[in-house]
């Protein structure tokens, strides 16, 4: 336990943006799986994306735009800047906001 949060806030201080990027992505969609909102957590982001806006269609900007940033930096050559990593984080939380509502 105390490994584990030593490993965290080392994580905060030494990754780039890249991999909280894809830190953030991955544990939306730990927690999606989780909550047994998607079936399969190595679906592709096209495949989540999908789903999601089947279900929660009023998130459709957010979620294309989490997919779209993501599919970017995890496919791509892209760095995130600041900017665009708090945009993804505030999104991701907005898409969670959506969803408790429905539960």
């Amino acid at each position: 336990s105390i490994k584990r949060a030593a490993d965290r806030i080392s994580f905060r201080f030494t990754a780039d943006n890249t991999e909280k990027l894809r830190h953030e992505y991955k544990t939306f969609i730990q927690r999606l799986y989780n909550k047994k909102i998607i079936e399969n957590n190595n679906d592709t982001a096209q495949d989540i994306l999908e789903r999601m806006l089947s279900i929660i269609p009023n998130q459709k900007d957010a979620l294309i735009s989490i997919t779209d940033t993501y599919e970017n930096v995890r496919y791509g050559v892209r760095i995130p800047m600041d900017s665009e990593l708090k945009s993804f984080r505030k999104n991701i939380a907005e898409i969670s906001k959506g969803l408790q509502l429905m539960q």
